[in-house]
């Protein structure tokens, strides 16, 4: 027999197999338990004092129900029914709903753990190290499910299934491939895995569809390894890789069995199942997947693997957003559309409505078109016709600020001019700070607006005090029309990023056209289109949040920090890109995304880039630096909420936010030192990763409450905060520390990789 002949000969009673299974095998008349009349008069009766850690009272009592009417079931010798999605009820033993099958899982996930942990070389690099990863997850998720049959582990539990198959079609395909597709398996996999999960959450794909597709995966999956088995079947090794799978598949008759708990003799008698025992025969089958790994290894490696921990703790977070995250994303917006005040804030757009109601956001989105066309064509011009000639270029910028700004240019001038007229270093500087804050004070009073021009001279005031200063300190032998180019630079005029005098001056040169830049600030401009669409943060946050559960209050919390992250991202990059064009290189205000710092020292060199290199160069290291830092945090912070905008209604919330970032810097300033002097030898510890994350934790938490403090208003947000804090059960206060575990982990695994590129 050939071995196509042999391949469809197994291939096609597998597939055969599995499709009666499910379609066929399934009795209908087993289900609908919690639909009989005798289960919904005993949940009307049920009566719950105090919720478990675990349950809530409504989960409790159909627990009690459930074993009720499958107790007086068994006495009366009437069929046994399933309960809620498909399962049996079951005694509680530890408190896990079906204790057997969670402890099974457990002992499934033993061996993958096992080959991680001893670091195996393999002839196929990393793939069985994210196979095993694979593994590790499902059936540590399989074992959460069983142990509390919720409909958030339920969904992780399917989830964690899929992934495992397309870990192990990736491998298996390479096995076919001879490798040849390695490029792709992997993040062909993730990819697959990422979008079925992102639209399982938002179509909510039914328990009965989820099912389905993980036992199609399998079957697919078992298929192709005993293919591999029968083209194979010479190498002595074969036999431990490929007849386990079918060995996997023949024991998928225990599912269609279905024996039910309260069937079987004691002691099994209300605790084993038929997908207990099938949890119980996988056991020996993963150890043989596993021996036949290790046969095919050639030694063991001593050095850490990045790489492996951030694609599985990369894989977890995709399970959680999914299943968790974005499930309350969703709910949140329909909790705003049937709410008069927060839907009253939804704008139409082209394809849903939106949340604009943060007025920056709908400002710059509504003026985008005109800014990019003239933007563009002033950059263009500067660029090609005039990319030498620096009074035409001083004289384009200063008629941009002039028809922008009307009379308030001429404010500007006298500043520059004010500053240009004083010869003496020490003398312009007093000056330049004098005018810097005076423009400060200004721009929130409201005596001080001038008619005419486009755009209220205000606006720019405090961009325009930061250039006052580099100009003071930076300039040497600059001519007039360079200061002048600089200080009225088209692109850098209306947001920054903020460049310092001394580096413009020493990188104008010949630009060209930032392409790829461009097309990756389109595609996150899309990506805020949907987020706004999916998930209104800001219309909520203004609304209140007081009706929304402490999980979806978190969940909301991270969308909008995400989206806060991406609305400065999009205004900061959109000028940049025209910088660009023209040969500047201004620095990347936001060069990585909110949640990957650890350190609060860490965010504030990467957010707002360009605005914390100017306050190093131009308040830190003139206040003594180093030396003296736990005094100058105080200035600098200070410094830092008069610039942003504080007024007479919100100079509260701003200074709130300054003192708890001089706090906050100066713990973890003194918890650095006491580190490095008496505390380094915890680095040798074997769980020294975890201590790093629980850090990047607590750290991560403590930016997004500061960041909050200072955008959503310091009393009403701790209020909301503090609120939802007593609401919350220590099942919701586990979840969220758990995920800022993993992107702690996550950011981790990146920063050793970066380390090892760079070394």
């Amino acid at each position: 027999m050939s071995k196509t002949k042999l391949f469809l000969a197994l291939l096609v009673p597998a597939y055969a197999w599995l499709l009666f299974a499910l379609f066929y095998l399934d009795n209908p008349n087993q289900h609908g338990g919690h639909r009989q009349a005798a289960f919904r008069s005993c949940l009307t009766g049920c009566h719950c004092e105090a919720p478990s850690i675990l349950w809530s009272c409504q989960e409790e009592c159909e627990h009690r129900c459930a074993l009720a009417d499958s107790e007086l079931r068994f006495a009366e010798g009437r069929p046994q029914v399933k309960y809620g999605k498909g399962r049996w009820a079951f005694y509680r033993v530890a408190h896990c709903t079906e204790f057997w099958s969670a402890l099974f899982s457990l002992l499934n996930g033993l061996p993958y753990a096992y080959f991680l942990l001893q670091g195996y070389v393999h002839p196929m690099g990393n793939v069985l190290d994210v196979s095993a990863g694979a593994h590790c997850i499902t059936w540590l998720l399989s074992m959460l499910f069983h142990a509390n049959t919720c409909r958030f582990f339920e969904d992780l539990d399917y989830l964690g299934v899929v992934l495992t198959c397309l870990a192990e079609l990736s491998t298996v395909l390479l096995r076919l491939s001879s490798c040849r597709w390695s490029r792709w398996a992997l993040p062909g996999s993730a990819g697959c895995l990422a979008g079925y999960g992102l639209l399982g959450a938002a179509l909510g794909f039914p328990w009965q569809l989820q099912a389905t597709v993980a036992q199609g995966l399998l079957g697919l999956t078992a298929a192709l390894w005993i293919w591999y088995g029968v083209r194979e079947r010479q190498r002595a090794l074969t036999k431990h890789l490929a007849l386990p799978w079918a060995v996997l598949i023949t024991f998928c008759s225990l599912e269609l069995v279905d024996v039910a708990p309260f069937t079987l003799p004691w002691p099994f008698f209300g605790h084993i199942d038929s997908h207990s025992l099938w949890h119980l025969v996988t056991v020996p089958v993963n150890l043989w997947i596993v021996y036949g790994w290790v046969l095919e290894t050639t030694g063991r490696r001593s050095e850490s693997r990045p790489l492996l921990r951030a694609v599985l703790w990369s894989s977890v977070f995709v399970l959680l957003f999914s299943t968790a995250i974005l499930p309350s994303w969703l709910d949140a917006g329909r909790v705003c559309q049937n709410r008069p005040q927060c839907a009253r804030l939804l704008r139409d757009t082209w394809l849903l409505p939106m949340d604009l109601s943060d007025p920056q956001w709908r400002a710059f989105r509504e003026r985008l078109p005109l800014l990019a066309a003239a933007l563009g064509f002033l950059a263009l011009l500067r660029a090609r016709l005039l990319p030498t000639a620096r009074r035409a270029r001083a004289a384009l910028a200063l008629g941009f600020a002039a028809v922008l700004h009307g009379p308030g240019a001429l404010v500007f001038l006298a500043c520059l001019l004010a500053v240009a007229a004083v010869r003496r270093g020490a003398v312009r500087v007093f000056i330049s700070w004098f005018l810097a804050l005076a423009l400060l004070y200004l721009k929130d009073a409201d005596w001080a607006a001038l008619p005419g021009g486009l755009h209220d001279w205000r606006a720019a005031a405090k961009y325009v005090a930061l250039r006052l200063v580099s100009v003071a300190a930076d300039w040497k032998d600059q001519t007039l029309a360079q200061v002048v180019d600089y200080f009225f630079h088209p692109a850098l005029w209306l947001a920054g990023p903020i460049m310092c005098f001394q580096d413009f001056a020493a990188q104008e040169g010949k630009g060209k056209m930032p392409w790829g830049y461009a097309a990756r600030w389109a595609l996150m401009l899309l990506l805020q289109e949907l987020l706004l669409m999916v998930a209104p943060f800001f219309a909520l946050t203004k609304t209140g949040v007081s009706f929304l559960s402490p999980r979806q209050y978190a969940s909301l919390l991270y969308g909008a920090i995400t989206g806060l992250w991406l609305k400065f991202a999009l205004l900061w990059r959109f000028f940049r890109t025209f910088a660009l064009v023209e040969g500047l290189q201004p620095p990347e205000n936001l060069p990585h995304c909110i949640n990957t710092h650890l350190t609060l020292t860490g965010f504030w060199q990467s957010w707002h880039c360009s605005f914390n290199r100017w306050v190093v160069r131009y308040i830190y290291v003139p206040l003594g630096g180093r030396r003296w830092k736990f005094l100058n945090v105080w200035v600098i912070f200070l410094f830092s909420a008069v610039w942003h905008d504080v007024s007479a209604s919100n100079w509260q919330p701003l200074f709130l936010w300054g003192l708890l970032n001089v706090l906050h810097m100066s713990m973890e300033w003194s918890v650095q030192e006491m580190w490095r002097s008496r505390m380094a030898w915890v680095k040798d510890w074997p769980c020294w990763l975890l201590l790093q994350g629980l850090a990047g934790a607590l750290t991560s938490a403590c930016i997004a409450v500061t960041t909050f403090v200072g955008v959503l208003g310091g009393q009403s947000f701790l209020t909301d905060a503090a609120a939802q804090l007593k609401a919350a059960s220590c099942l919701d206060l586990v979840c969220v520390a758990g995920v800022l575990m993993i992107i702690a982990q996550i950011n981790l695994a990146l920063q050793e990789m970066d380390g090892k590129k760079q070394s």
